[in-house]
């Protein structure tokens, strides 16, 4: 999953996870990485770090998203459009 939503194959996840390799600042899948990073920081607070709610938000259907978070992310590549929804509407219920 994560490596459909920074842009990368397994094996390249796999590379960095065994510090074999690193991302690029330049790149693409860096930016993707910050916005991952921006997500988990956003559910973490609005959730009180509870990770149980913070799953059940990412796969359950939002009125404002109109679909499900995660898979918006992991099949429409729209992680942006999910972290913005979680960042500019922090009085809607999630």
């Amino acid at each position: 999953m994560r490596a459909r939503i920074l842009g990368l194959r397994c094996a390249e996840i796999g590379r960095l996870a065994e510090r074999k390799d690193c991302l690029s600042p330049a790149r693409q899948e860096w930016i993707q990485a910050q916005l991952f990073c921006r997500l988990y920081q956003a559910l973490y607070t609005r959730m009180d770090g509870d990770g149980v709610r913070m799953r059940h938000w990412l796969w359950r259907r939002h009125p404002v998203l109109q679909a499900q978070p995660a898979l918006l992310m992991i099949d429409a590549g729209e992680l942006a459009r999910v972290v913005r929804c979680l960042e500019e509407f922090p009085s809607i219920q999630i």
